[in-house]
């Protein structure tokens, strides 16, 4: 059932926009870096701090892009229908996990797609290595994700994507000094400094820090994001589809 539920909110969004948004824009963000990489003067840099900036960078912009995103498709069913396709299956928390379900795919499309590119083009580190990051970079991204659908959906688009913004810029923030003993606790810093984290630490031939750094951040991030996506599933089945400003 879950199965079906999932194949419709992925037929919904086959035809429109966001398609082409998940295969292009990462493909033009791996292929600037990499000209990056070869006329600026991120040449001279070590390639794991070049491929820790890579990551960084591209966590950095997570919230915005989900922010934009889902508020365009919130804003399609919004459309049609006031929420009603949402509201009125047989199961809300199916129908919720469902549009979150389709959505983290396209994610998880487009972010492979980003550091395929430029992980080929690139190199100068193990096929592991560049998948292990990719995977830290999707865990850090999921609370992310939960917590800009039930923005989008409860209090409109302008909310989520004014929100993005401001998320990109603490997690910009983060990377500083400012962020070391902070960012564990601010899910949107995680995609920008979780990666690039363990980037950097698996560099090194004694690993304790990158397990110490691992384990802050798992303590924090597994109870938060829970908490968050099972709130945010209570909320949705008591929903009526309003919104901030009806």
């Amino acid at each position: 059932m879950m199965g079906r539920v999932l194949k419709a909110e992925l037929y919904k969004i086959k035809h429109t926009w966001t398609l082409w948004i998940h295969g292009i824009l990462p493909v033009l963000y791996a292929l600037a870096f990499y000209a990056a990489c070869q006329f600026t003067g991120i040449k001279n840099f070590m390639p794991d701090e070049t491929i820790q900036i890579y990551f960084t960078l591209l966590g950095a912009a997570v919230p915005i892009v989900v922010g934009v995103l889902i508020s365009k498709v919130a804003d399609m069913e919004s459309g049609a229908g006031h929420f009603q396709l949402l509201l009125s299956a047989p199961s809300r928390t199916r129908a919720y996990l469902g549009k979150a379900g389709a959505m983290f795919l396209g994610f998880i499309w487009a972010t492979s797609v980003a550091v395929g590119v430029f992980g080929g083009l690139y190199g100068h580190q193990t096929l592991a290595v560049w998948f292990a990051a990719l995977l830290l970079l999707l865990a850090a991204s999921v609370a992310v994700y939960l917590i800009h659908l039930w923005v989008a959906l409860a209090l409109g688009s302008v909310p989520s994507m004014g929100l993005g913004v401001v998320e990109t810029l603490i997690a910009l923030l983060a990377i500083t000094g400012l962020g070391d003993k902070l960012w564990y606790f601010v899910p949107c810093t995680w995609p920008a400094r979780l990666p690039g984290t363990y980037i950097l630490a698996s560099a090194y031939q004694n690993h304790s820090l990158l397990a110490a750094e691992m384990a802050k951040w798992g303590f924090s991030a597994l109870p938060m994001t829970a908490v968050i996506f099972i709130g945010s599933v209570i909320w949705f089945n008591r929903w009526d589809g309003g919104q901030w400003g009806d």
